[in-house]
């Protein structure tokens, strides 16, 4: 098992115990996070925005996804 500090956006670190897969699929679960983060920052927040706009809606969604699928590959001692 390894040590992982991750730097989050304005919130400093977040300090874990993984095994090499693990950080694998965290890595990717934080990709996906920050990808919303900077979607809900392009479009100010608007859920409406969400609401109306397609491509908007579906990129997060597709990024929700793609952090379920991620979290499914944790270990169960993570």
């Amino acid at each position: 098992m390894n040590v992982c500090c991750v730097p989050l956006k304005g919130m400093g670190f977040c300090c874990m115990k993984a095994d090499r897969d693990d950080l694998y699929y965290i890595a990717v679960i934080l990709k996906h996070c920050t990808r919303i983060q900077e979607l809900t920052k392009r479009f100010n927040g608007s859920l409406q925005m969400l609401i109306d706009d397609y491509a908007y809606e579906q990129s997060v969604v597709l990024s929700f996804i793609q952090i379920g699928e991620a979290a499914k590959g944790l270990s169960k001692e993570f």
